[in-house]
């Protein structure tokens, strides 16, 4: 999985963009924040089984990875914890990454209408359980 780091005003910009209809694609339903660095050995593990987690969803939850050398008041909010992953303000997992705790948090926050009006309860048709493992 390729990573794509934002600065946080960048961030806040696209999800601007998607608000106003803007040019982009359609969004996905949901997207994850992933704070982290470029040289930072936990977050490059934590991309593998972040991606497997999100492939059943078949683009419906993705992950924007945000930068947080880019911003001195993100730096001092995460740096020692990343890195970290949130699906709005729920934190679903920081530093060491388990992909089956990250599978269940995920499954939790979904289940327990933090989406809001999102129905992603469950992968897309043929996407396996994201539940498992």
């Amino acid at each position: 999985m390729g990573i794509i780091l934002h600065s946080p005003a960048a961030l806040l910009r696209r999800m601007l963009e998607h608000s106003r209809g803007g040019a982009h694609a359609r969004p996905p339903e949901l997207v994850l924040t992933c704070y982290g660095k470029v040289e930072c050995a936990l977050c490059d593990k934590a991309k593998e089984p972040l991606a497997r987690v999100l492939r059943p969803y078949g683009g419906r939850v993705r992950a924007e990875w945000v930068d947080i050398a880019a911003d001195p008041a993100t730096l001092a909010r995460w740096g020692e914890r990343i890195p970290v992953i949130l699906a709005g303000e729920t934190i679903l997992a920081e530093g060491k990454v388990s992909e089956l705790r990250l599978r269940r948090a995920l499954a939790a926050y979904l289940a327990s209408d933090g989406a809001g009006a999102v129905a992603l309860d469950r992968p897309a048709e043929g996407g396996g359980d994201a539940r498992s493992s």
